[in-house]
Parts: structure tokens; C-alpha cells; sequence
């Protein structure tokens, strides 16, 4: 039998890179990302995940964030339409590149 609480083993770092890469695509959407990346960025035993691995998920967690143009500081996990998307497709991208030049500085994938 299993432990139902046993942490979901963390992902590799090429995994990361791969839904990233599909974001920049726009083979998948941020709502996904955000889904994929949310449940290890929000357990508690995240602090397993190696460092390069972990704040690339952050980023993943967060490229959903939207915010409302009239009530300055209101930022939210949305979807398309709900608000002003707080990463630019442009963001996103140059994060991957520079997450991508940080790993192979690194070592790690």
C-alpha cells in the first residue's frame, strides 16, 4: 500500500523546460502551467527540489498572474479576459532564455 502522503516525486529539470518551452509555443496555456507547476510550488515538501528546478516552477506558478488596470496593486491567478496579463508572452520568453543560459552555466540538464 502506498502513503497517500508521500510528496510527488519533484520533476526533472528537462520536464520544466519542456512546459516552459510549450508556453513560449503557445502550445499550452498559462492556466495549465500554472496547474502543473501548482502542485509542487505549493506543498511543503518543495524544499526538497533543487534551487534551479524550484524557481524555474515559481515562474511557471505565477505567468497566470493578471491584475485590473483600474484598481492598481489587485493581482490575481486569472485566466484570458479576466484582467491584464502581468508577464508579456516577451517576459516569458526571455525568462526561459535566461533560466536556460542559468542551467547550462550550472551544469544541470
Amino acid at each position: 500500500m502506498s502513503d497517500l502522503k508521500a510528496p510527488k516525486p519533484a520533476p526533472s529539470s528537462e520536464e520544466v523546460a519542456a512546459q516552459w518551452q510549450a508556453l513560449v509555443a503557445g502550445d499550452v496555456t498559462r492556466e495549465a502551467v500554472h496547474s502543473w507547476a501548482a502542485s509542487w510550488v505549493e506543498d511543503e515538501a518543495a524544499i526538497r527540489i533543487p534551487p534551479i528546478v524550484f524557481g524555474a516552477l515559481q515562474h511557471l506558478h505565477g505567468f497566470d498572474l493578471c491584475r485590473d488596470p483600474h484598481r492598481p496593486g489587485v493581482v490575481w491567478h486569472g485566466t484570458m479576459g479576466e484582467g491584464e496579463w502581468i508577464h508579456s508572452l516577451d517576459d516569458i520568453a526571455g525568462g526561459f532564455a535566461r533560466w536556460q543560459e542559468r542551467r547550462r552555466r550550472n551544469g544541470v540538464g
